[in-house]
């Protein structure tokens, strides 16, 4: 019975006499493209996607940290909102008590003294 499975060695080139080898770099060059092809391929798409691509990856970047910048913003406005709103109510419910805490006002014949806690 004939085996069909078959070992592949490498091919090990042996070397007979000293007299330099030179290859031709028409055929050279192929041969290693054909090696690193998919190096090449992910190189040439990373140079691609960091300088030619409309969203290139600097580009991206900045528009990502503005977004986050923005939202930050917006929640603290978001914030400023709610304690204007507070401001409002209390300055609708009663408007000498608002003014009196808020803006230090005192009728003309009383003293107004600022308590801060640290």
């Amino acid at each position: 019975m004939i085996n069909k499975y078959y070992i592949y060695l490498p091919y090990i080139p042996v070397i007979v006499s000293q007299k330099k080898k030179t290859i031709p770099i028409i055929t050279f060059i192929p041969h290693w493209i054909a090696i690193h092809k998919y190096w090449l391929t992910s190189v040439s798409f990373l140079v691609y996607m960091f300088f030619f691509d409309q969203y290139r990856i600097p580009v991206a970047f900045k528009i990502y940290s503005n977004l986050k910048m923005l939202e930050k913003e917006r929640d603290d406005f978001q914030k400023l909102i709610v304690k204007v709103r507070d401001d409002k109510r209390d300055f609708e419910n009663n408007y000498e008590k608002f003014a009196r805490e808020k803006y230090y006002m005192s009728k003309s014949d009383e003293d107004v003294f600022i308590i801060e806690n640290k």
